[in-house]
């Protein structure tokens, strides 16, 4: 990876993980809490995952030990959280843009 990227990558960080975390405007788990809490907790860490600048070079996986019935949520979840959070990185790293739009 380009050590100027990631430098700047990382200076992105600093200032993202600053601002506060968006909360997505439709939950499609709304009334079942036990995945409702999974899909935000698969979007808080996709957030993460993306801000962070390992959405360009790192693998994701599921979290080890999730209930059957949760990996869904937490999948959409995360693939949510990291879309935002990409588009967020890529306009702090002025590199297109975009913008982060409420879904």
């Amino acid at each position: 990876m380009d050590l100027g990227l990631k430098a700047s990558v990382a200076k992105a960080y600093v200032v993202l993980k600053e601002e506060p975390i968006p909360t997505p405007n439709i939950n499609p788990f709304a009334g079942d809490d036990e995945k409702q809490k999974a899909y935000l907790t698969g979007f808080r860490e996709g957030w993460d995952f993306a801000i962070r600048g390992d959405i360009l070079f790192a693998l994701h996986s599921t979290p080890y030990g999730l209930s059957k019935n949760l990996i869904q949520p937490w999948n959409e979840g995360w693939k949510l959280g990291t879309e935002l959070g990409g588009d967020r990185l890529m306009a702090q790293l002025h590199l297109g843009q975009t913008k982060v739009q409420e879904k």
